[in-house]
């Protein structure tokens, strides 16, 4: 979905969204032009995490030292699980 349709159903404005991208926060969209910029699950999934962050306080560089360890958890759960299935 569009940065527009993504901020609509999330509850989260496009300004916010746009800053989480080029925070690094939503790295599948980095490198792009934001008119290219497609939203999904996955993206919807980090977005809860991030803003719930920082809702509560945490500062966009605290949130970007957390990324890593979890996207790195969550891409060694999903192999573990297609392992089973495979």
């Amino acid at each position: 979905m569009t940065l527009t349709d993504f901020a609509k159903s999330t509850g989260v404005t496009e300004d916010r969204i746009r800053e989480y991208v080029h925070a690094g926060l939503l790295p599948s969209h980095q490198d792009q032009p934001e008119s290219a910029w497609q939203f999904g699950d996955s993206d919807q999934y980090w977005l809860d995490m991030i803003a719930c962050f920082h809702d509560n306080g945490t500062s966009l560089d605290d949130l970007k030292a957390l990324m890593l360890p979890c996207q790195t958890a969550k891409n060694e759960a999903s192999q573990s699980l297609m392992g089973l299935f495979s």
